[in-house]
């Protein structure tokens, strides 16, 4: 075998390795597009290769059957000692393909001298093995490439116990899970956050770290931002894709930081005496969201429970779905869906036409009809959430296709979602707001995820 050949077949069987190692350690792995034209045009030259040299072989075998006379020059194809078309006696005959002298047939055995360099069937034997195992190659390599494409392919499932319950809803993406009438996920049993697949709208599962509800949030493209906006920050409106995620359903509440606190882990939240007490003691203070939170707070406190800040796309993903709507619940503000600033609030912005009966934050999903496309809830209002990006006002006309992560730094980090300070329109799902890192304030606080 010709080593032009050998490099060919080398390369097949490392570009097929690449792939086969990249699905068992990986199932979720798709492949780039220019990994699948690789081992396309690799795999479609090496069939070529060898399948023009088993040809050339068989072309061979039929043209050292013909004897040549060397009087006429005519290409004999009659087992004869004499040419069929002058008659002359054939004395030795050569191939078309190679000019070379080769001994005449013995006609009178119906055998070949020794001399005779006619083909021999095994010699095509390894050229026959390689096409095969080429065909074979390339064809499990594309079999993994359209299961990977459609989905079709093995997935990461959740460990099942007798005691875990996945409760799955018929909605569709663009319509609100009701909190009201959901079933609620009975804890998985030993199994950290990552150890549950999410794949439907529906799916829930509690955390046993802090008790956190968490809702599936699948992966897919949606419309980040919006060209309709007032502010520029939000333009233009672009296509994102993002994976699989699980949501917080509520904000992080005073009684679930103070857990960390208690065990050491957390800080105390800042301008806020008597924490625990309050916690303890206070009515409704420990379903109320945590506040005077900086982001390292936020971020230590996910760490903790197992999970992580929300990206920006992740977030308002699950708080405006795939149809583009400008709210959590539709396109139409209501006022009774959200804790903002209303006749209540100190902000000379206020909406003193309404009264949600609460000065500053509310307890936690105390707005069911504000629900998110996911059944996430007080993704409007009530605090402003961190998310682990950092702020770049152009950041849109630049943004990552695939799972944006925002700039790889900045001065400031994103908050989403509006609050119990800011008017109606700070509630929007594309609405961005910038803070300083270790800036706290009574209107800040968070929700975490985590990655199946």
């Amino acid at each position: 075998m010709k080593l032009s050949k050998k490099l060919l077949l080398i390369a097949m069987i490392l570009v097929s390795a690449y792939f086969i190692v990249n699905v068992i350690s990986n199932p979720a792995w798709q492949p780039d597009w220019w990994q699948i034209l690789v081992v396309g045009l690799v795999g479609v030259v090496n069939f070529i290769a060898n399948f023009r040299q088993a040809f050339e072989i068989k072309q061979s075998q039929d043209n050292r059957h013909s004897p040549v006379c060397q009087d006429c020059g005519h290409v004999n194809h009659v087992d004869s000692r004499y040419c069929e078309k002058c008659g002359h006696y054939i004395i030795e005959w050569s191939s078309p393909m190679s000019n070379k002298p080769v001994q005449a047939i013995d006609n009178s055995g119906g055998g070949k001298s020794a001399g005779d360099k006619s083909f021999n069937v095994n010699d095509a034997l390894p050229i026959v093995a390689i096409v095969i195992a080429a065909i074979v190659v390339v064809g499990l390599v594309v079999l993994v490439i359209v299961l990977k494409l459609t989905g079709a392919g093995p997935t990461n499932l959740p460990t099942v116990v007798p005691t875990q319950e996945v409760t799955i809803s018929s909605l569709t993406p663009t319509q609100p899970l009701d909190p009201t009438t959901a079933s609620t996920a009975i804890p998985l049993a030993g199994a950290q956050e990552s150890d549950t697949s999410c794949s439907e709208i529906g799916q829930t599962y509690i955390s046993q770290k802090d008790g956190m509800p968490l809702l599936c949030v699948p992966a897919g493209e949606f419309t980040m931002g919006r060209d309709d906006a007032g502010m520029s920050d939000q333009k233009p409106a672009h296509v994102v894709y993002v994976d699989s995620f699980w949501i917080d359903k509520t904000e992080v509440t005073n009684q679930m930081y103070s857990d960390c606190v208690s065990a050491g882990d957390c800080a105390l939240p800042t301008k806020t005496e008597n924490y625990l007490d309050r916690v303890a003691n206070e009515a409704g203070y420990g379903q109320r969201p945590v506040v005077y939170i900086s982001w390292d707070d936020a971020q230590k406190y996910c760490n903790w429970v197992g999970r992580r800040l929300p990206t920006e796309a992740e977030w308002e993903k699950a708080a405006r779905g795939t149809d583009q709507r400008l709210y959590p619940w539709g396109n139409t503000w209501e006022s009774d869906r959200a804790n903002y600033c209303d006749v209540n609030c100190e902000n000379d912005g206020k909406d003193s036409s309404h009264n949600d009966g609460y000065r500053w934050t509310a307890p936690v999903g105390n707005y069911p009809d504000g629900t998110s496309p996911y059944g996430a809830l007080d993704m409007a209002g009530n605090v402003d959430e961190w998310v682990s990006d950092w702020y770049d006002e152009d950041y849109y006309t630049e943004s990552e296709i695939d799972n944006p992560t925002g700039p790889l730094g900045g001065d400031y980090r994103v908050v989403r979602g509006g609050s119990w300070f800011y008017e109606y329109f700070r509630c929007q799902t594309t609405d961005r707001r910038l803070s300083g890192q270790s800036n706290v304030t009574s209107y800040i606080g968070f929700r975490c995820v985590v990655s199946p």
